[in-house]
């Protein structure tokens, strides 16, 4: 090596905050990919955070806030308590279940 661009560089970024706002962009962009299927096929389908990565409370309430309540909430008291809530956005809704102790499951 003489010179200094042939150095190979990588950027790292271990920053949460963008890692967070690109899970729930992603999220986001899938929810508008659901809709469309919705639209054109009537195929539901369901999106569990749960399941998403390295999801921290932060990202979620990002995610929360992004979709914002609609008119609509109706909770179901069983063996777990189950939450629906309207987004403000048309067939979109968001649903939390949760155990005797609170705890979403």
């Amino acid at each position: 090596m003489t010179r200094l661009s042939d150095i190979s560089v990588h950027v790292e970024s271990n920053n949460w905050q963008d890692t967070n706002l690109a899970i729930a962009k992603t999220i986001l962009n899938e929810i508008m990919a659901s809709i469309a299927q919705l639209l054109d096929t009537e195929k539901t389908s369901t999106i569990d955070l749960r399941a998403q990565p390295r999801m921290r409370p932060s990202t979620y309430q990002y995610l929360k806030d992004a979709l914002s309540a609609g008119e609509v909430t109706s909770v179901v008291e069983a063996d777990v308590r189950v939450e629906v809530r309207e987004t403000q956005y048309p067939g979109v809704w968001w649903c939390t279940h949760r155990n005797e102790q609170g705890e979403i499951v």
